[in-house]
């Protein structure tokens, strides 16, 4: 009876004698995305170090908003509106243009 050896080695070589695999052919670009939601008003991203304590309030803030519209309120919907009533708007010769970078 032929060892485990012998039979990987003869497997070893009956996979040496077939033939290389075809390349795969390479995409091309990215994948087409299907229509996402257009966004009301440009926003840009912004990634933030929440203490653990305040991200858990705006989280209960965001389940409470949505159970009330009976629709997803995100926690980022939450963090927005609070931004928009706590700070006063620019005026418009130090509003930055649009794109949002000053030159």
């Amino acid at each position: 009876m032929a060892s485990k050896l012998d039979r990987i080695s003869r497997l070893a070589e009956g996979l040496a004698d077939l033939p290389a695999p075809e390349a795969a052919p390479f995409p091309q670009g990215p994948a087409p995305r299907g229509p996402g939601r257009p966004a009301k008003e440009d926003m840009v991203s912004v990634n933030l170090r929440l203490p653990s304590e305040l991200r858990e309030r705006i989280a209960l803030e965001a389940a409470r908003r949505s159970a009330a519209a009976r629709r997803t309120i995100t926690t980022q919907a939450v963090i927005v509106d609070v931004m928009e009533k706590a700070m006063p708007p620019l005026p418009d010769d130090d509003a930055p243009p649009k794109g949002g970078r000053r030159g």
